[in-house]
């Protein structure tokens, strides 16, 4: 058996064994032709021609392959169709599944070949070809047209520290058209005020206010902008502040929470301090005081800190407010009270707030006998005499006094109560008084008379118990 090989330059090329000629398939100008090899010149007026051979273009967006195809005249198209296999037979890319709805045929059965891809993925990036049968051979372009489809991704620094200047780069797996423009996101908000270069943003001397959510994206394709990616800026303590809850007034025995806050990266550790930051009280974000007292009013401050630094809030102040307690009476002169002199008796209290409302009773009297802060007893009589207290009152509750008190053993002359008074400068309706905090018991003044010219008389004042015997 004898081999014979022949090949015509690098056009055609035949293998033929001694009584058998064998038709194979002949490359030449860039495309595959089938056909039966014998004399004539093959590949003339054949060819596909892709405008451009290499494209890159977004995830997501929509890709037209430009291209035109040739043959000699005298031929009639029969079957046209793109394909995306390297091997093998073509097949026909519309009837692939992976293509269902994505592939657009814009040519004809005369010159055009051009197609469109829309909603392009990863899974689209390959080599595409053309083929075209005629009543008298078939073709297939080559080398085809490359796609190749690419995301955004912003990169940036792992590690930002407050003062330094950072670039973030838009990158992409291909080289996109150069009249590309890129647009940069923060927050979901376009930068304008920003130095952008090419792919590139440049924040100058960054601070926590550059801290944020950066997106990329290429002019005319805004709606396929690239994952968010956040530009983590490190820095000392800010804004350090305190809030204090509930707000509005604080009485004695609620609860308070004082909460500390600060812009810090990373997050701030916290401390507590009273009276001007001599005194430690605490470490945690949020300072509880339950069941506050007055003892606990005063100036409240917290330090936020973190290895970069720290910084301290303002000072808030803490002002409790109570109701009347450690209610007294004295009385004015001290000593012996002769009858027709006057006398003064004065109620005091501690409260907050401290405006407080005074009412002055007589044992045995169902109603007030006066109001204000003093109760006053001009041209004092026998008929005075007896067992007084008074009530304190503020916004938050109220207060009686209380004593144990001694009576002159002498009768009582009988006299009016008309000479009584009491302070007008403190003087208030009990109207407008609230019952909603009154204590148990009561601290009395008693008064009572002996002959004016006895020289027995007694004054005795033990503990909180005040006598007045007169």
């Amino acid at each position: 058996m004898i081999l014979i090989s022949i090949c015509r330059a690098a056009f055609s090329c035949s293998i033929s064994v001694r009584g058998l000629h064998k038709s194979i398939s002949v490359q030449e100008l860039g495309g595959w032709r089938n056909g039966s090899l014998g004399p004539g010149t093959y590949g003339q007026n054949w060819g596909v021609t892709y405008i451009p051979d290499s494209i890159c273009v977004l995830k997501g967006s929509s890709v037209t392959m430009f291209c035109s195809y040739k043959y000699p005249t005298g031929d009639t198209v029969e079957t046209v169709f793109w394909t995306k296999h390297e091997v093998g037979e073509p097949s026909d890319l519309s009837k692939d599944i992976d293509y269902k709805g994505k592939f657009h045929d814009l040519g004809d059965k005369q010159n055009n070949c051009t197609m469109k891809l829309i909603n392009v993925t990863q899974t689209h990036s390959r080599r595409y070809r053309f083929r075209f049968i005629t009543n008298k051979d078939r073709w297939i372009g080559q080398p085809g047209v490359t796609l190749s489809v690419t995301d955004l991704q912003v990169e940036t620094p792992e590690r930002v520290m407050e003062g330094d200047t950072v670039t973030l780069k838009c990158n992409t797996t291909c080289s996109l058209s150069n009249t590309s423009t890129f647009i940069w996101y923060k927050n979901g908000h376009v930068l304008t005020s920003k130095t952008m270069k090419n792919n590139e943003l440049s924040l100058q001397s960054v601070s926590s206010e550059d801290r944020g959510s950066y997106m990329c994206a290429v002019q005319g394709h805004e709606n396929l902008p690239s994952p968010a990616v956040t530009l983590n800026v490190v820095h000392a303590p800010e804004k350090t502040t305190v809030s204090v809850s509930p707000s509005g007034e604080i009485v004695e025995g609620s609860s308070v929470n004082l909460t500390c806050s600060s812009d810090a990266n990373p997050p701030a550790n916290y401390t507590w301090f009273k009276k001007n930051g001599t005194v430690t009280i605490g470490k945690e974000e949020t300072y509880r005081i339950n069941k506050i007292s007055s003892e606990d009013s005063g100036e409240y401050q917290c330090k936020s800190s973190n290895q970069h630094g720290h910084q301290f809030s303002n000072s808030v102040s803490l002002n409790v407010f109570y109701p009347p307690r450690n209610t007294t009476v004295s009385v004015s002169p001290s000593g012996e009270i002769v009858e027709g002199s006057s006398v003064n008796l004065t109620c005091s209290s501690d409260a907050n707030p401290p405006q407080i409302n005074y009412t002055w009773y007589k044992e045995s009297l169902t109603s007030p006998v006066g109001y204000g802060q003093r109760y006053i007893i001009n041209n004092i009589q026998s008929s005075n005499s007896g067992l007084y207290y008074c009530e304190a009152q503020n916004k938050h509750g109220s207060q009686k006094t209380t004593a144990n008190c001694l009576y002159n053993d002498e009768p009582p002359r009988g006299l009016s109560d008309d000479t009584t008074s009491h302070d007008p400068d403190t003087q208030d309706d009990p109207a407008n008084q609230d019952d909603s905090a009154s204590q148990d018991g009561e601290l009395y003044a008693n008064v009572s008379f002996s002959e004016p010219e006895s020289s027995r008389r007694v004054s005795n004042i033990f503990d909180d118990d005040i006598y007045a015997n007169m």
